[in-house]
């Protein structure tokens, strides 16, 4: 987590994984989730060279129980396009906790891309999202394996009826402040574009 100049707070969250409905239905669980009065948006960014895009939501999560400040909360995902792989890494570099989303039934893409997510990241902090996507999704301990998750959180989701999510993303966010607690968390550049609330 950085602070801007203004001295305010941001956690970036990356989405990463082959391409599925899950990237879009989670960022869809966050943006009709958050309560009312918290300010949020959701936009397209598009690469400047070819005309790729990833998708971004960006809130301000107001101080509550044990945190006391303000915290810019970004969430990017690749989403159903060509990808320029230069997105993807520098999407990677910027996140304080990388989300993996694996969908079930889709294991070789799912290997494929931890393998990119291995030569591309700069993080340690990681949280497995095993999504249920289709009606025949491999066994939870096959992709567990196939995946070498290690100790990293793992969580099994249904997104497309917003099962999991919540946890996921809960994960997500008390990884980087324990982190952030143990002084642990690597220095990196702020997300942008920082919208303005």
């Amino acid at each position: 987590m950085q602070r801007d100049d203004g001295g305010r707070l941001h956690l970036s969250l990356t989405l990463f994984g082959p391409w599925s409905h899950a990237l879009d239905h989670d960022l869809r669980w966050l943006t009709d989730r958050l309560p009312p009065e918290y300010p949020r948006r959701r936009t397209r960014i598009v690469h400047d060279v070819d005309g790729s895009w990833f998708s971004n939501v960006q809130t301000l999560l107001p101080p509550r129980g044990a945190r006391t400040e303000t915290i810019h909360l970004h969430v990017s995902a690749l989403s159903g396009t060509l990808i320029h792989e230069g997105i993807e890494t520098k999407l990677v570099a910027l996140a304080d906790v990388v989300i993996f989303v694996a969908p079930r039934s889709r294991l070789d893409f799912a290997i494929h891309y931890r393998k990119r997510l291995a030569e591309a990241d700069a993080t340690p902090l990681h949280v497995f999202q095993l999504d249920d996507d289709e009606d025949a999704p491999a066994p939870l301990d096959d992709v567990r394996a196939a995946l070498d998750v290690g100790n990293a959180p793992c969580i099994a989701t249904t997104s497309r009826l917003g099962e999991g999510v919540g946890e996921v993303f809960r994960a997500a966010t008390h990884l980087a402040f324990d982190a952030a607690t143990r002084g642990e968390l690597a220095k990196r550049p702020l997300p942008a574009p920082i919208i303005p609330f």
